[in-house]
């Protein structure tokens, strides 16, 4: 922003995060030549005791303050395509500070008031301390909605972090802070879609550093069609922080890992200091594009010589930007909480899952976290050293291991949302005369298709369950052309009992539609994985035995299905811990086989 347009409000918030003793002088250096602007801005600036909420009221914006309802309007915060946005004073019921925001008017129209109505209604559910609280909403006498919230603070988060000189493990924490509040935003059905450094604040309350999310007026609602501007195929959103695949293709809907690409930009800027140049080198590799001059500043801004600053960005931090800015959305993190939990695991000096699992790399991140220990055992064995390796590596893999679980749970429960309001939506639209289960079930497979081409993990998480939905419809063939798509879409990436759940759904299809042969192979494929893994889940290998009994029923060999379900019975009554679902499946797996066998006629 050019030194001519920025008002004195603006100014203040940008020196609020400095110390007391130096806003006065940035203060001065960055409204040089404007003395009237300077006197407002330094009559506004407030004393070591007061809050900007105070001071900036202190003076109305004009001789004459508009108001709308119980509000003061005081002066303009921001403005953006669809609304404006004020410092405003509440006096009853209680008398406080306030963002008021407010419809442009000259975008009354349709598309813009829906717009503006999803931000204030889909801000309303969320609740995260790094996210600004929603109090109020009405519409003016003129027909402009507008909605009150919370008051944020601060200055963009790399101005303010480079002005109170935070070092990196700061820097980390507060980004750290965002994707989780970014997350929070994504379980409620919301993409910010403009996260960058003028819409995450950051400031100092009681010697401690505060964020804020603000501006969700562009947010994509996860689970609802495309806007207009989509639609359209209109860039949505500040280009420098957008994905490659919003910048190539406009009418691809925003998701999760578009925001988490976004974060990525953010924390390489407050790590390194810039995003401009090429994003696939590395942080130091980007550090070393800038000036002498500027290089040594990014590092005395950090607390950091320069050889310290290269110390502390190779590595962990390194491959987690990388991860983050992954060209193919697919080798992102998956959500913004998977970012949070790796940095957090860098912060505690743990391996971070943006490295792999190398057990060289496993070991490194023990030995510098124990190096004492290791010392001491040195002395004593090697071989207590190596053990104290393999259990620090064996409990990061468990840690991996829950996390991926939590994932995992987290986008079927996604996949699960989004077919239940495909169908609220089908079930809604008017129709030509009375639609079947199998109608809607079908529009619903067309619309996963479009919506979720550019989300392959997602649309197979969705035609999965819709596959299972098909065979409660008893439509086994069109089960089996879901199966058959998600399988298109999986990748190498998918876990084994993904692989087992996959295979046990596809035997399943095979096997109602009378299709014993390929039933046959795809129940033995499945029991194949799961004697496969590590450690031996007997819940699975039995599952997977009833199926091929199941299927062997189906072909005619009702002596293989009994000797399927044999095992599965040994399994189950040697594992104590095997589920009572299971113990349950067992026993109408065997009154089947035992129906097929009196059915049978005698030889």
């Amino acid at each position: 922003m050019a030194a001519e347009s920025i008002r004195p409000e603006e100014a203040v918030r940008r020196v609020l995060p400095l110390p007391v003793e130096r806003r006065g002088p940035a203060l001065r250096s960055m409204l040089q030549g404007r003395p009237d602007a300077l006197l407002r801005a330094l009559d506004l600036l407030p004393t070591e005791a007061s809050t900007i909420g105070s001071v900036l009221l202190a003076r109305p914006a004009s001789p004459s303050v508009p108001r709308i309802g119980p509000y003061e309007l005081r002066s303009v915060l921001g403005e953006g395509g669809f609304g404006v946005v004020w410092l405003a004073t509440q006096h009853e019921p209680v008398r406080r500070s306030v963002a008021l925001k407010i419809l442009r008017p000259d975008r009354l129209d349709p598309a813009s008031r829906a717009r503006f109505d999803q931000e204030r209604r889909l801000l309303a559910l969320l609740n995260h301390p790094a996210l600004v609280k929603v109090f109020e909403a009405g519409e003016t006498a003129e027909g402009r909605p507008w909605f009150t919230m919370e008051l944020a603070e601060g200055a963009p988060i790399t101005e303010a972090a480079d002005a109170a000189r935070l070092p990196l493990r700061d820097r980390v924490r507060l980004l750290g802070e965002v994707a989780r509040a970014v997350h929070h935003a994504h379980e409620h059905g919301l993409v910010h879609r403009d996260l960058k450094p003028g819409n995450v604040l950051l400031a100092f309350q009681a010697d401690r550093a505060v964020v804020k999310v603000i501006d969700f007026g562009v947010a994509h609602a996860i689970f609802e069609p495309a806007d207009a501007d989509q639609r359209a195929g209109a860039l949505v959103g500040t280009p420098d922080y957008l994905p490659p695949e919003l910048l190539r293709l406009h009418t691809v809907p925003p998701a999760a890992v578009s925001d988490v690409f976004a974060l990525g930009i953010l924390l390489r800027r407050l790590l390194a200091g810039s995003d401009l140049g090429d994003r696939r080198i590395g942080l130091v590799s980007a550090l070393e594009v800038l000036s002498p001059d500027m290089r040594e500043t990014v590092a005395r801004e950090r607390g950091e010589t320069l050889h310290g600053l290269r110390r502390g960005l190779r590595g962990d931090l390194d491959a987690i930007v990388s991860r983050c800015l992954a060209d193919d959305p697919r080798h992102r993190y998956a959500t913004a909480l998977e970012l949070a939990q790796d940095l957090d695991r860098h912060l505690a000096g743990e391996a971070v899952l943006a490295r792999g699992d190398s057990l060289v790399y496993r070991g490194s991140v023990s030995a510098r976290r124990n190096a004492a220990s290791l010392a001491a055992a040195a002395l004593v064995s090697v071989t207590a050293i190596t053990g104290f390796m393999w259990a620090s590596h064996e409990r990061a893999l468990a840690m991996q291991a829950r996390d991926e679980a939590q994932i995992q749970s987290r986008q079927v429960e996604q996949a699960h949302a989004f077919i239940v309001d495909l169908l609220n939506e089908i079930v809604a639209s008017p129709g030509v005369g009375p639609r079947t289960a199998a109608d809607i079930l079908a529009e619903a497979s067309h619309l996963a298709g479009l919506r979720l081409a550019a989300q392959p993990g997602q649309e197979a998480d969705v035609r999965t369950a819709l596959g299972r939905l098909w065979l409660r419809a008893a439509r086994p063939d069109e089960a089996r052309r879901e199966f058959d798509r998600v399988r298109q879409l999986s990748t190498q990436d998918a876990s084994a009992m993904e692989r087992i759940d996959l295979l046990m759904a596809e035997a399943e299809a095979q096997r109602l539609a009378g299709h014993a042969p390929s039933a046959i192979d795809s129940a033995r494929a499945a029991l194949a994985e799961a004697q496969a893994l590590v450690p031996e889940d007997p819940d699975e290998v039995a599952r997977a035995l009833m199926e091929l009994s199941r299927t062997e029923i189906l072909r005619g060999d009702l002596a293989a299905a009994r000797m399927a379900l044999e095992r599965a019975a040994r399994l189950l009554q040697s594992a104590s811990d095997a589920s009572d679902p299971v113990r349950d499946e067992l026993a109408q797996a065997r009154q089947a086989l035992e129906r097929s066998m009196s059915a049978k006629p005698a030889r």
